[in-house]
């Protein structure tokens, strides 16, 4: 009788795998004839092959499938085929398991004059796998990348100087891989050393909250500035009304006819800045 020792048509290759990710298919072998699987990981502090983790669904089947993928599943595999005339041992291949960065610390919300500068700082820690590198870019609060620094875990912004655009939030983006990003955002006010920047205030016609079919709700909205501002209330990012205003105060009149608690912010701005301030209306039964 000729020997049908298995023999390998697939072995395992290495693979990358995202922390926590499900139900993951991390390897895969596949060998000839009628053959049960075994998979195999090496333990370096026995020097010896072991059972995969709990977590592994199946390690006597062609696919090697994770409930969820951890920190300790990274590692050395092989997979094993026995058939009646012997065992074959596969190469082995490597799970390596990454994740986001976590950023340890970041710069406070700055306020500064305008003119003057801001400076940001922000740190990262990598805490998986120093195979993928962190790369840290800030953006601003139009999406617009400002600056970006490969390979480091700590990145500074500076804006030198400061104008009245500047104001608003500015975002630092840590990332090890496409797919596994941590951010944190910083916000920066920049008080207005000129007249004509805008200057608003908001109040309500009385202290809320208010009652269902009471008096009529109005909302106030004074801006100052060179030149003189628009002022506009929003409500849910839209406009209450078609058209901002023209005038130094903006008045909305507020249905108080069924319960709700709705934010409104009234915005003002001119050709060198803007602001903006919110108030709430609660109307109770």
């Amino acid at each position: 009788m000729i020997s049908a020792i298995p023999h390998f048509k697939e072995h395992p290759k290495p693979n990358v795998c995202r922390r926590n990710d499900k139900e993951k298919e991390v390897m895969n072998c596949e060998a000839n004839g009628y053959v049960t699987i075994k998979w195999e990981k090496y333990q370096s502090s026995s020097n010896s092959w072991i059972r995969p983790s709990h977590r592994a669904m199946n390690i006597t089947s062609p696919k090697l499938i994770f409930s969820v993928i951890t920190e300790e599943d990274e590692g050395v595999y092989r997979c094993v085929a026995t058939n009646d005339d012997g065992s074959v041992i596969s190469d082995n291949a490597t799970i390596t398991v990454y994740g986001p960065p976590i950023i340890t610390d970041v710069s406070d919300a700055t306020t500064v004059k305008e003119g003057d500068k801001a400076y940001f700082t922000c740190t990262v820690s990598n805490d998986v796998d120093s195979t993928y590198p962190v790369n840290i870019s800030w953006y601003n609060d139009k999406g617009i990348q400002l600056k970006s620094d490969a390979a480091t875990d700590m990145s500074e912004l500076l804006i030198d100087p400061v104008s009245i655009s500047d104001d608003g939030v500015y975002t630092c983006r840590a990332y090890n891989h496409p797919e596994s990003i941590a951010e944190q955002q910083i916000s920066l006010t920049v008080e207005c050393m000129y007249t004509y920047c805008p200057i608003i205030s908001t109040a309500a016609s009385s202290s809320n909250p208010f009652k269902v079919g009471g008096n009529a709700i109005i909302i106030f909205c004074s801006a100052s500035g060179q030149p003189t501002p628009m002022v506009q209330w929003y409500t849910g990012g839209r406009p209450v009304y078609p058209d901002p205003n023209k005038n130094q105060q903006f008045i909305a009149n507020i249905p108080n006819d069924t319960p709700h608690n709705t934010t409104y912010t009234c915005k003002a701005w001119n050709s060198v800045g803007h602001k903006s301030k919110s108030i709430t209306v609660v109307v109770q039964p």
